[in-house]
């Protein structure tokens, strides 16, 4: 399962990546995140939850490094990951591929939201 929202008034994208994904999931979910990040402006934000993600196979992982890559190609900003108990999905999502941009990690969603509105309220 996959969500993807463009907030363009905040200028975020908002990712949530849930369950087991297979090849056709994974491409779905890159092309719907490459979609909606072209609504927003250079510089935006990320918050990614992949709290209910489970492993995955490489057929997946490969659309999932091409979204990576994608924000990394478009001034992507300040990315935070919400992170769940698991390790193993976090795991296998920082080795997906070489992206150019630093990850910060919060617990929840509400967390990576007050994250991000303090790092703008300080710039």
């Amino acid at each position: 399962m996959h969500e993807i929202e463009a907030d363009s008034s905040r200028n975020r994208l908002y990712v949530t990546l849930a369950g087991r994904f297979d090849e056709d999931e994974a491409a779905a979910s890159a092309e719907r995140t490459i979609e909606a990040t072209e609504r927003l402006d250079p510089g935006f934000d990320v918050v990614t939850d992949i709290r209910e993600l489970e492993a995955s196979p490489q057929e997946a992982k490969t659309h999932l490094e091409r979204s990576k890559l994608f924000l990394s190609a478009h001034d992507v900003g300040t990315v935070v990951r919400v992170v769940g108990d698991s390790p193993l999905a976090e795991m296998q999502f920082d080795r997906t591929g070489d992206a150019e941009y630093a990850v910060e990690t919060a617990e929840s969603v509400e967390a990576a939201e007050k994250l991000l509105d303090d790092a703008d309220a300080g710039a």
